[in-house]
This record gives structure tokens, sequence and C-alpha cells, in this order.
């Protein structure tokens, strides 16, 4: 099951939430008003982004999972330690359902609806990969409105990902 195509897909997901856990350890030092500071830019507050971004995975791996699509808000959260439990327990949730995981699994089609009601099919493979660039966007988004903010920021490319990852064989 270990195929190429099967290591290359954990590279990415696992370069996905090392890059998220890079960004939120700014985020974390973020006051509350930079946290919550509505901006004119992707879709309103850092607070909004984060739970957008992670509303995304879960919408994704609901579509995978074949199970209701989340309908969260960052208003259902009690702050930013309560939105990185949850895109913790996220990110256990999506390997419990990748790792197992071989090509024939990840070729199968999902059927699914959008919000506006309109019918697609993509393989597993497809929305993980979409998982994996939507996080890239957003990450680079969210990093951008720090950085509008005068907060610090971090790099989160793939290849330090791959040079962290190398350094520590």
């Amino acid at each position: 099951m270990n195929t190429l195509l099967v290591h290359t897909l954990h590279d990415l997901l696992t370069y996905n939430y090392w890059a998220h856990r890079r960004v939120w350890a700014h985020i974390l030092a973020l006051s509350e008003e930079q946290f919550n500071q509505p901006l004119d830019y992707s879709v309103g507050s850092i607070c909004e982004q984060v739970v957008h971004t992670m509303r995304s995975e879960e919408l994704l791996l609901s579509r995978i999972r074949g199970v209701e699509r989340p309908t969260y808000t960052a208003a259902d959260f009690a702050g930013r330690s309560a939105i990185r439990v949850a895109w913790d327990e996220l990110e256990e949730r999506l390997w419990q359902t990748v790792r197992p995981m071989g090509e024939a699994e990840l070729a199968r089609p999902c059927r699914y609806t959008n919000s506006r009601g309109d019918v697609f099919e993509q393989t597993v493979l497809q929305l993980l990969l979409q998982l994996v660039n939507h996080g890239t966007d957003h990450r680079a988004q969210t990093l951008a409105m720090m950085h509008t903010l005068g907060a610090a920021t971090t790099a989160h490319d793939l290849l330090l990902f791959y040079r962290e990852a190398n350094a520590g064989v």
C-alpha cells in the first residue's frame, strides 16, 4: 500500500498540517484586536480566515467520508484556543480516514452537491489535493493579513518542510 502516490500524498498532507502549525504559532502571538480585526481582504478577519480554512478542510473530508457537511462559523468558537483544538481534532479525523487508503481507494469517485445545489464528482485523491492546495492559498492570505497588521510571519514553503524533515533523518 506504500506506493509512491500514497507516500507523496501523505507527504503533502503532513506538509499541510506542518505549515498550518507554523502559521498558528504566529497567530497565537496576535493580540485579540489583531485576531478579530475586520480586514478588507479574503473572508474578513484572521479569525474568520482560519475558521474558513478549517471548515473547508472539514467539508472536503465530509465529502470523502460521505457524512454531513460542517456548518459552523467563527462565532461558534470561544477564541483561538478552541479553534486550534478543533483543528487538531480535524487533523486526527483526516489521518484516521486517509492512513489506511491505498491507490484504489484514492481513485474512488465522490459525488457531492455544493452549497448552490450543483452536483460534482471528483476522486478522493483530487479532493485531498484540493485540501492541500486550498490550505496553501489561505495560509498565504493569512500571512499577508498578518503582515498588513504589522505582525510577525513565517515561511511555509514545501521545500522548507522537506529540508526540516531530511535534517531529522
